[in-house]
């Protein structure tokens, strides 16, 4: 069982490791004897880890890593625990030296090995050679071997420092784990409690009898000075919340705020320093200097832990800037939710105290656990009390967002997670958990659960506290000097929020009984390259990927908006030949920043040219539609029989040509309706193109006159309405044909041509509202059928025409 403080502060671990990393692998081979290299050392007698020295473990980490697998794992014990993460991580930097000088001697003999590839292969069957190329190939064979041994006993190093440490990884998870499944005994057990009062009577008159008049005096004053400058410190801060509420503006009210926090924290570690030293001088001489300095040092962290847990239920349910608050509860259920996180704080700091006594044996096994079985009980009952708290949060209503776009016509809105409600459900599982595996005995397991389960929801917390603070700096930022990069700025919210969250996974990680260690070896293993085959691809590579990719979309995206807007507009190509020119532009330019994107990690593309076959193969039946449209979209883009603001029909639609994309066709109807048409469907159909050969376009008006009309006359006034209208062009000229015969009428078209196709509908109704007022001008009648009904036998049919009623 880890105390608590070192699962809070276990990120330090990883940090304090990487110094241990750097010095070996700034080491030369020198440092490390060749002996102890090329040869296995042999086991010696088994030794307990305690007894092993410090020194010895980084004389020779594998030698005692060895000697420590070969007997029995032991009990639990803090020094246990410790000495076999100092040899894991004396392992590691052992494993890492050697890969360092492995792939150090292999570029050696890659660099030899293509010397010899440049002589050609050897002769076969006699063949003859010349002797200059033969010594060559002679001693490059010599200076090969002798460059490969170094290199092959490294690599037997580095596997032998891996597999111990993964040995080592699975000893320390297997001692914790016993642990945790152990029987301490039932606090339900009436005898348990008189063995614990009478040890705790026996220790405090042991304590009394050891200490003097003048020590107890000197700590009780020590131990009541800062509970005055608590007292002080409450008031001062106090006053600060104060004017940050009565404060206007989020800029000004955050700042007060971290001010506040700021010296918070520093009137907590006055403070805790303060009682330390007074504890200090209070117990000693009467116990060991080494324990007693190891208790000061966990109550300073505990009395940490109580500041950080009254700052965080502040923060997250009574923030005076709401926009910080996690959860929304009213005053009432506000202030109950921050007085129950302090006293989790203080929950979880007695325990950690607690936990400290009884490893170091100050404290009577009984006493231990009985207390911490009363902790994990009150602090079970802490979180259940929480929990009801945050399950009569408010609900906030969405909220418009302050970083959106302000000239987009669509009103974008923020709308939170309510992640309260699920979280509260679990940790009322876990803390009833908690609480019978206490009851049941399981003491070890209940201290964990409340452990993990408190630091699960203080790690939570304040990632969600510092992606809030961070978004509301940046709205502070959008609303002021950065106004104009407002669209930039809307998506730094998500990119933090990424950041924060993978910042505190490996906390989460460690809290639930993860080896920082790991954590370490994984993050190595991004930075030194996972190999795939004949590939090594590392974080580097990826970022590097990004960042080359990136910046090649930026400049294509560029040179797209120069193209758009200053070069095409100097030639004279219509809309839709400019933009088919930017869009091949752009699929050009974002293939050659993948190209370059992907070269730029070393990568060879040969090596992937297998793979790159098999995924087309396997694409190109599963995506076969997809791949079609495409390879559709880019024949229209450069045959161009469909361009942008075309007037085309197809199949049932009509409309214009708005988007020609990589998959699909947007076409916008009349009606203002958006049409989207697979690629395929344009280069496999008929497609009916009304502005494919140009502009003008021939409009028809149909005209029936009877049959005593002037035919002359109604052609004089049929084509001196056409020439007068303005949207019909001169060339070719209207004309008036006589269509047919009809059974009322003579049907007549007027046939002219508009400069734009799209004005045809429109300039057609015009002259039909011309033609109805000249033919009315002019006497031409417009005929219509006349239909004349006979009714046999009318003679016969009487009709009443008396009123009604009468």
């Amino acid at each position: 069982m880890r105390p608590f403080w070192l699962n809070m502060l276990a990120v330090l671990a990883i940090g304090s490791l990487t110094p241990t990393v750097a010095h070996a692998q700034s080491s030369t081979p020198s440092d490390v004897k060749q002996e102890q290299v090329e040869t296995v050392p042999a086991i010696p007698s088994s030794r307990d880890i305690e007894k092993i020295s410090a020194e010895e473990i980084e004389a020779d980490p594998i030698a005692v890593a060895t000697e420590i697998l070969a007997s029995p794992p032991g009990e639990y014990s803090l020094t246990r625990i410790a000495r076999l993460t100092q040899l894991r991580s004396a392992l590691g930097a052992r494993r890492e030296l050697a890969r360092k000088y492995a792939d150090e001697g292999s570029l050696k003999s890659r660099i030899i090995s293509a010397q010899i590839d440049a002589l050609g292969p050897p002769p076969v069957d006699g063949a003859f050679e010349p002797a200059a190329a033969s010594m060559r190939r002679k001693l490059l064979d010599r200076r090969l071997s002798d460059e490969l041994a170094p290199i092959l006993v490294w690599r037997d190093h580095q596997i032998r420092a891996a597999t111990l440490t993964s040995e080592i990884d699975d000893r320390i998870a297997s001692i914790r784990e016993d642990r945790l499944l152990s029987y301490n005994g039932t606090p339900l057990k009436p005898g348990l409690w008189g063995t614990a009062l009478g040890a705790v009577n026996r220790t405090v008159s042991g304590f009394v009898s050891n200490v003097g008049f003048g020590q107890i005096l000197l700590g009780i004053l020590l131990l009541v000075l800062p509970f005055g400058l608590v007292l002080l410190g409450h008031r001062g801060l106090a006053s600060i919340a104060k004017r940050a509420h009565e404060v206007s503006g989020n800029a000004r009210s955050l700042i007060i705020l971290l001010i506040e926090d700021a010296l918070g924290l520093l009137l907590a570690v006055v403070v805790m320093a303060i009682v330390s030293g007074g504890l200090f001088l209070l117990l000693s001489g009467s116990i060991e200097e080494k324990k007693l300095a190891s208790f000061v040092l966990t109550l300073f962290v505990a009395g940490i832990v109580l500041a950080v847990a009254r700052w965080l239920g502040r923060s997250i349910f009574r923030s005076p800037i709401d926009t910080l608050r996690i959860v929304h509860l009213s005053d009432v259920d506000g202030k109950k939710a921050a007085k129950l996180t302090t006293a989790l704080g203080l929950a979880v700091g007695l325990e950690a105290i607690l936990e400290m006594v009884e490893n170091d044996g100050l404290l009577a096994a009984e006493v231990s656990i009985l207390s911490s079985a009363l902790l994990v009980l009150w602090g079970s009952w802490l979180i259940w009390r929480l929990a009801e708290v945050l399950a009569r949060r408010e609900r906030i209503p969405p909220q418009p967002d302050p970083l959106a776009d302000q000239t987009s016509a669509e009103v974008q809105v923020h709308e939170a997670i309510d992640f309260a409600g699920p979280i509260s459900r679990l940790v009322k599982v876990v803390s009833l958990v908690a609480a019978l595996s206490a009851l049941a005995g399981f003491i070890y397991m209940a201290r964990e659960i409340f452990f993990d389960i408190v630091a699960t929801l203080a790690v939570v917390a304040v990632a969600f506290l510092v992606q809030r603070t961070v978004r509301l700096v940046l709205v502070v930022l959008a609303e002021g000097y950065l106004r104009r990069f407002r669209g930039i700025i809307h998506l730094l919210p998500v990119f933090t929020g990424f950041l924060i969250a993978l910042a505190a996974l490996p906390l989460l990680a460690i809290v639930w009984g993860y080896n920082a260690q790991e954590i370490f070896d994984g993050i190595l293993a991004l930075r030194n390259g996972v190999t795939l085959g004949e590939i090594t691809i590392s974080a580097g590579d990826v970022l590097a990927f990004a960042f080359v990719f990136f910046l090649g979309f930026v400049i294509t995206r560029w040179l797209q908006r120069i193209l758009r807007l200053s070069i095409l507009p100097q030639f004279a190509l219509d809309l839709g030949a400019r933009s088919a020119i930017v869009t091949i532009v752009g699929y050009v330019g974002i293939v050659l920043a993948a190209i370059v994107a992907i070269t730029s990690t070393g990568l060879d593309l040969s090596s992937l040219a297998f793979v790159a076959g098999a995924l087309s193969v396997g694409l190109g039946f599963g995506l076969q539609s997809v791949v079609e449209n495409f390879t559709s979209g880019v024949i229209l883009l450069l045959e161009r029989p469909v361009r942008e603001g075309d007037w085309i029909e197809v199949g049932p639609y009509s409309g214009i040509v708005r988007k020609i994309s990589v998959r699909s066709t947007r076409i916008e109807t009349f009606d203002r309706h958006q049409i989207i048409v697979p690629n395929s469907q344009l280069i496999t159909e008929s497609v009916k193109n009304l502005s494919f050969a140009g502009d003008a376009a021939r409009i028809i008006v149909p005209i029936g006159v009877s049959y005593d009309t002037d035919l002359e006359r109604v052609r004089d006034v049929l084509l001196d309405i056409a020439c007068n209208h303005e949207l019909i062009i001169d060339d070719p000229k209207p004309s008036v044909a006589v269509e047919e015969f009809g059974d009322n009428s003579i049907n007549l078209k007027l046939l002219a041509f508009v400069g734009d196709v799209t004005t045809g509908a429109g300039v057609k109704s015009e002259l039909n509202f011309a033609i109805a007022k000249r033919f009315a001008e002019e006497g031409i009648e417009i005929p219509f059928p006349q239909r004349v009904i006979s009714l046999r036998g009318a003679d016969s049919i009487q009709v009443d025409t008396k009123p009604a009623g009468a």
